[in-house]
């Protein structure tokens, strides 16, 4: 290199054709590099999510899952909550207490890159099973770095206490990771 021109390192590559290099990405088909997600919050914890629905008959209502089980990448933050004097609709429990008195409801807050289920969508997270409470929101008012869903989601199954045990399903190999 002669004394008169300069290394510009923002154009490292200018006037050179990409695919002499081989094209693609930086790292494209070099071994030992594995696809990582990025490192924030809400990347941090991995749930099982199935997509569901319902139908309604003179019968009953059923419940049922479609489709297959997914991972989904998200951040998830347990509730655990007494429900006493008040019901879900802030109106006055009238329960009489040889019925139950207080009682435990666990809830989850998710916050999801990613989400494609709605409000029949169950999830298993450390091995209880959960169901969606309510509509997914989405909260995309930031920077593209903090847009995520928000999901509430409450305990159905104690995975531990029940007699049913039921497994979270199995994954299929090479299905699609949500917030990939």
């Amino acid at each position: 290199m002669a004394d008169s021109e300069e290394l510009n390192l923002n154009n490292l590559y200018e006037g050179v054709d990409v695919n002499t290099l081989g094209g693609g990405g930086l790292y494209d088909g070099v071994a030992g590099i594995v696809e990582k997600h990025p490192d924030t919050l809400l990347y941090k914890d991995t749930i099982i999510v199935q997509q569901g629905g319902m139908l309604r008959t003179d019968y009953g209502t059923w419940y049922f899952q479609t489709g297959d089980p997914a991972y989904c990448l998200c951040s998830v933050e347990e509730r655990t909550r007494k429900q006493a004097v008040f019901s879900d609709n802030w109106a006055q429990d009238t329960t009489p207490l040889d019925q139950g008195g207080l009682s435990e409801k666990f809830t989850l807050t998710i916050a999801a890159p990613e989400w494609h289920g709605d409000i029949n969508t169950v999830l298993w997270y450390e091995g209880n099973l959960y169901e969606v409470d309510g509509a997914p929101s989405n909260l995309d008012s930031g920077s593209s770095m903090v847009n995520h869903w928000e999901i509430q989601a409450r305990r159905v199954m104690v995975d531990e206490f029940s007699p049913a045990h039921v497994p979270p399903p199995a994954v299929p190999e090479g299905s699609r990771t949500w917030g990939t």
